[in-house]
């Protein structure tokens, strides 16, 4: 419910909403089941249901390459559910097999298929994207670190808790961190950051409601 809510919550996200490519409102919208359909797949314990948050994602990426971080971030999210929550950890290893190999496969689609598109991936690596957020606007360096530290609060509230649901709000920051680890190479130009606007205002609905 944060999608549509984010559009007239505040104006300027209706504004750039209706200014945004063709392509980033496919991020935008099919983002959104895939990351219910990604949680539902926990929620019921029912790996087939991780087929249909596949397909929006798969969607999201025909769209746009940048789409990969919605794969991600679910490589993310189950990385960290294998390693801390055990009775969810042979669903997480699988998804994070999935994701992890999907996200690897892209990448040297991308680097070998598309390669005059993709030169700017030449020789990407952490130290890259480190660079680049570095030498990045200040906002955008504000919002990696506060991404970071939302996605670190989730982990310790969730631990703490032994709750798996405590820890699905994490989704929201660690979208951010990878769609803006993706655009590193690229540059962060304002309608490419456009659909990261319902996944900021995630990362705080938690917190009204606590």
């Amino acid at each position: 419910w944060a999608y549509p809510v984010s559009f007239f919550l505040f104006t300027p996200f209706w504004n750039s909403f209706m200014y945004l490519s063709v392509l980033e409102k496919f991020i935008y919208f099919f983002s959104a089941p895939a990351f219910m359909f990604f949680l539902k797949t926990y929620q019921q314990r029912r790996f087939f249901l991780f087929i249909f948050a596949a397909l929006a994602g798969i969607f999201a990426l025909i769209s746009k390459e940048t789409g990969i971080a919605i794969f991600m971030a679910f490589f993310l999210f189950s990385c960290f559910c294998a390693i801390f929550f055990r009775s969810y950890r042979k669903i997480s290893i699988g998804l994070a097999l999935v994701n992890g190999v999907g996200v690897c496969a892209y990448y040297f689609l991308i680097k070998s298929v598309i390669s005059g598109y993709s030169s700017s991936y030449k020789g990407f690596s952490m130290p890259v994207i480190f660079w680049n957020l570095m030498h990045g606007p200040l906002i955008i360096k504000l919002l990696f670190a506060l991404a970071v530290i939302s996605a670190a609060h989730f982990c310790y509230k969730s631990i703490k808790s032994r709750d798996i649901a405590d820890f699905f709000p994490a989704l929201w920051p660690f979208f951010v961190i990878s769609y803006l680890s993706v655009l590193s190479p690229w540059g962060y130009m304002s309608y490419l950051l456009a659909p990261l606007g319902p996944a900021v205002m995630g990362m705080f609905v938690p917190l009204y409601f606590n």
